[in-house]
């Protein structure tokens, strides 16, 4: 599913440290992600996409670094 496939992107993220180009020391980057599905009354594209933004913008708001279904 969606949901499990973001799940799997967002821990593997997280379990990887980030060597900045610049930096020496490793930093930890997490990313959060807003997943939806398409709906039989969907007549556009555009609608999918803006409960998408709805599900990003609510993992951001709840914590970050997380996978939430809108």
């Amino acid at each position: 599913t969606a949901l499990a496939d973001g799940e799997r992107l967002r821990a593997a993220v997280a379990g990887r440290p980030f060597m900045p180009p610049t930096g020496n020391e490793a930093i930890r980057i997490t990313v959060s992600i807003g997943v939806t599905c398409w709906q039989p009354g969907d007549a556009q594209l555009d609608e999918l996409l803006r409960r998408a933004d709805r599900a990003l913008y609510r993992a951001k708001a709840e914590g970050r670094d997380r996978v939430i279904a809108g």
